[in-house]
C-alpha cells in the first residue's frame, strides 16, 4: 500500500468521526409502543437529554429548525418524581424547555382524545431562569396530581407560551399555573412548601406570557390561585374553570403589573375562592373582557371579576374593597370597542404531522390569509388589459343622410384600436407582424409571376420558324454532300 493510499485512508476515517462527532443523536425517541408508526416518547427524562442535544447542536454552529417538535406517545402516563422532602427521586424528570418554537404535543394529531398523560410530581414543566421560550406550543396533553405547581415560569418576559386542548384536574400546590421573574438576587424557588405563601409575592418583577384555547381546569386545590400571573399576561379563549378550590387568592390572580384578556365563551362555574373567580389588582389592567360567563361561584368578596382599589391591598389584608364587575361587563375593561379582539399572544398554531401526504387541510393555517378575491376571475377577460390608460377617441356615427360617408383617419383608428380590444385581439407587435407577412407573400408572389412570364417568354423564342432561301420551314444546305456528310 503506498503512502498517499494510508493518508487518504487516515483522512477518510478523521472525516466520518467529525461527522458522526457533530451531527445529533437523539436517543430517546422511538417507535410508540400503542402505535409503531409514531416516532416519540415514552419517558421524559431521556426527553429531556434530547433536548440538550438539540441545544449543544446549535451551540456548535448547527442550523436553527422552524420547530423542534416533541411528541409524546399516546396512551402513556409519565410519572414525574419528587424532589423535595425525599432523599431518592421515584419516577421521571419533570421536563426543561430550552429552544424557542419548540413544540410538545400528543401524538401525531396533538389532540388530548391521545391520552397523554403526564402526573404527579413537584413540577411537570419548568421554564429555568431567563429563558428565551418564544412560541413555545403544548398541544393536547392532561395534567395532574403535582404538589408545587404544573407550569412553572421562570422565563424571559418576551417568552410565549401556548395551550391548546390541555387540560389540569386534580392539581394541588402553590399554583397551577405559576408566571414570574424572581429577583436577580434570589435563587430559592420559595416554592418547597405550601405552609409560607407569602414568600410567593415577594420575589417577582415581571414574566412570561402565556395563551390558554380549549383548556379545561377542573378540580385544582391551590393556595395562591389556579393560575397565578405576576406581571406577565395571560389570556383565556373558551377555556373553563370548574370546581377549582383557592384559598388565599382567585381562580386567575393578576398582579404586579400584570395584564390579563378573558374572551370568546370562557366559563367559571362553581368555583371557591377568597377573592372571587378573577381577580386584578389595582397595578395590573383587566384588558379585555367579552363573552365570558360564570354561575355559582363563591367568593368572599365578589362571585365575578373583583378589580381592586386603589388604595387597598387584598392580598395582604383581611378586608378588601374594590369594584366587582359582572362576567362580560365591557365597561370595567380598557379594550376600545372594535369589530375582532385583540389578542397579545398568537393564536396560529404549528401544523400537524402528516406521515403519509395529505390534501385535508389542517385545522390552523399555516399561511396567513390573503387579500386575494373572493370570487374566482373567469376565464376569458371581458376586457384586454392596456400599459396605461390613455383614453380613446370614440368615433361619430355617419348621419343617415350621408351613407357613403367615410369617416377621418383618426375616427378609423381609434374602431380598429376599440374592435381589437373589444374581440380581444393582438396588439400593435402583433399588427406590424401580420403586416410584414403579407408584404413579404406579396413580393414573393410579385417575383414568382416574373419568373414564370420570363421562362414562357424564352420558350416562345425558340420555336419561332426560321424562313429558308427557298421559303421553306427549315434550311436547305447549298451544299448536298456537305448536308450528307
Amino acid at each position: 500500500m503506498s503512502l498517499q493510499q494510508r493518508w487518504l485512508i487516515v483522512i477518510s476515517f478523521l472525516a466520518c468521526f467529525a461527522t458522526m462527532a457533530t451531527s445529533q443523536k437523539h436517543i430517546g425517541r422511538g417507535p410508540c409502543p400503542t402505535n409503531s408508526s409514531i416516532i416519540g416518547y415514552t419517558n421524559t427524562t431521556l426527553l429531556n437529554l434530547d433536548i440538550k442535544v438539540d441545544m449543544e447542536h446549535i451551540d456548535d454552529g448547527g442550523p436553527l429548525k422552524p420547530l423542534y417538535r416533541y411528541i409524546l406517545c399516546p396512551e402513556t402516563t409519565f410519572r414525574i418524581a419528587k424532589h423535595f422532602g425525599q432523599l431518592e427521586e421515584v419516577g421521571e424528570s419533570y421536563i426543561t424547555p430550552g429552544l424557542a418554537n419548540s413544540v410538545f404535543q400528543c401524538g401525531d394529531a396533538g389532540n388530548s382524545s391521545g391520552n397523554c398523560l403526564i402526573s404527579g410530581g413537584d413540577f411537570h414543566f419548568l421554564f429555568a431562569d431567563g429563558v428565551m421560550a418564544e412560541k413555545t406550543f403544548f398541544l393536547g396533553l392532561k395534567f395532574e396530581g403535582v404538589d408545587v405547581s404544573s407550569i412553572y415560569g421562570l422565563g424571559h418576559p418576551e417568552s410565549r407560551l401556548i395551550f391548546r386542548d390541555c387540560h389540569w384536574k386534580a392539581n394541588t400546590g402553590q399554583a397551577t399555573i405559576y408566571l414570574v421573574t424572581p429577583k436577580k438576587d434570589d435563587n430559592n424557588r420559595a416554592l418547597s412548601s405550601r405552609k409560607e405563601p407569602r414568600e410567593l409575592q415577594d420575589i417577582t418583577t415581571t414574566s412570561m406570557r402565556a395563551l390558554f384555547k380549549s383548556c379545561t381546569f377542573n378540580n385544582n386545590d391551590d393556595v395562591m390561585s389556579v393560575i397565578y400571573n405576576i406581571g406577565g399576561s395571560v389570556e383565556l379563549i373558551e377555556t373553563t374553570f370548574t370546581n377549582n378550590d383557592v384559598a388565599r387568592g382567585a381562580v386567575v390572580s393578576v398582579r404586579k403589573e400584570g395584564h390579563l384578556f378573558v374572551h370568546d365563551q370562557s366559563t367559571f362555574t362553581n368555583n371557591f375562592s377568597r377573592l372571587g373567580p378573577i381577580f386584578v389588582d389595582k397595578t395590573s389592567f383587566l384588558q379585555l373582557s367579552r363573552d365570558n360567563f360564570g354561575v355559582q361561584n363563591n367568593g368572599e368578596y365578589c362571585d365575578a371579576i373583583l378589580i381592586e382599589a386603589d388604595d387597598d391591598e387584598c392580598f395582604n389584608r383581611n378586608i378588601c374593597t374594590g369594584n366587582c364587575c359582572a362576567f362580560g361587563d365591557e365597561t370595567c375593561d380598557l379594550h376600545i370597542k372594535e369589530n375582532n379582539p385583540p389578542t397579545r399572544s398568537p393564536i396560529q398554531f404549528p401544523p400537524k404531522v402528516t406521515r403519509v401526504p395529505t390534501t385535508e387541510p389542517t385545522k390552523a393555517p399555516v399561511k396567513s390569509p390573503t387579500k386575494a378575491p373572493v370570487k374566482a376571475p373567469t376565464r376569458a377577460p371581458t376586457k384586454a388589459p392596456v400599459k396605461a390608460p390613455v383614453p380613446t377617441p370614440v368615433p361619430e356615427r355617419p348621419s343617415p343622410a350621408e351613407p357613403n360617408a367615410k369617416p377621418d383617419s383618426s375616427s378609423s383608428t381609434a374602431s380598429v384600436q376599440a374592435g381589437s380590444s373589444a374581440s380581444g385581439g393582438c396588439g400593435t407587435f402583433c399588427g406590424a407582424f401580420i403586416t410584414l407577412v403579407a408584404v413579404i407573400g406579396i413580393v414573393i408572389i410579385v417575383a414568382l409571376v416574373i419568373v414564370i412570364r420570363s421562362r414562357k417568354r424564352g420558350k416562345e423564342k425558340s420555336f419561332i420558324p426560321s424562313s429558308g432561301n427557298d421559303g421553306s420551314a427549315f434550311p436547305v444546305s447549298s451544299d448536298p454532300v456537305q448536308e450528307i456528310s
